[in-house]
């Protein structure tokens, strides 16, 4: 998200609480979201840029725990994204769990050449230390709210209709 976007979303979510909006905004069409900015198809009003990002958020709190077992442990994330104090607050609420964000530039690209070097019998990936920069913790009443919004996205999805 733009940084003045970002900025204006936090203070109304900060204000209002997350999801507080949500009528408002059931009718945004979400093209992409990526850094820099969030292509909302023909809008920049903040309060459906937020029903975005909450609504991605959401989803990945929803499939974390369709992994079950599989997804336990640290949580570690990289890419631009982060760089937003509202995508990080937005993710760690989604997933109900902090994480830790890498500092890595070209973590997707170290990632690879580890685990090939690993596939060589050069090093146990067990061993190798993550750069983290910082550990972003979920607030209670967000992880409440976004974990409402998941239910309701879940019940959709049973339906066949998301």
């Amino acid at each position: 998200l733009p940084p003045d976007l970002a900025a204006e979303i936090d203070r109304a979510a900060a204000a209002d609480g997350v999801g507080a909006r949500r009528s408002a905004t059931k009718s945004a069409i979400v093209k992409s979201v990526s850094w820099p900015t969030a292509e909302i198809v023909g809008t920049r009003d903040p309060a459906i840029a937020r029903a975005a990002v909450e609504g991605v958020a959401a989803r990945l709190g929803l499939t974390l725990r369709m992994l079950g077992e599989i997804a336990t442990g640290e949580i570690m994330a990289s890419g631009g994204l982060l760089k937003s104090g509202f995508w990080r607050r937005m993710v760690t609420a989604g997933i109900g769990r902090p994480i830790r964000v890498c500092r890595e530039a070209e973590a997707t690209s170290r990632g690879a050449a580890l685990l090939a070097l690993e596939a060589m019998g050069a090093i146990a990936m067990a061993r190798v230390e993550t750069p983290g920069e910082r550990t972003a913790e979920p607030d209670s009443k967000d992880v409440e709210a976004l974990a409402a919004q998941a239910g309701r996205q879940e019940k959709l999805r049973a339906l066949g209709v998301s």
